[in-house]
């Protein structure tokens, strides 16, 4: 399966934590791979669920949580932004990032 391509990454510290913000185009074949991720990530059933509900519409915001990471789905008309509010190292999110999704780098 070819994987999506992340279109800009960014990444912004704070005290305990940290956000991770990762920008997307808004294509039909992003559900899966977002899904996925998520799952990966330890986010629950129920959050997986409201993902397919989200992607339809496109334009707002959601707010998901796990245990360990806030997550932000920000749709905008042409991009999706994907923000993710943590503590866990870079590299771990980074690494279930790329098993979805392509770095633009």
């Amino acid at each position: 399966m070819k994987k999506i391509k992340i279109s800009r990454v960014s990444s912004e510290e704070y005290p305990n934590g940290r956000w991770d913000k990762f920008t997307l185009k808004p294509v039909e074949e992003l559900i899966d791979p977002m899904t996925n991720l998520f799952r990966d990530l330890g986010f629950s059933e129920d959050v997986l669920n409201d993902l397919d509900v989200f992607y339809p519409r496109l334009g707002g915001f959601n707010a998901f949580h796990s245990k360990n990471i806030k997550a932000y789905l920000i749709g905008y008309e042409d991009d999706l932004e994907l923000i993710f509010d943590t503590s866990l190292p870079r590299e771990e999110i980074n690494k279930v990032v790329e098993k979805y999704f392509e770095f633009p780098y």
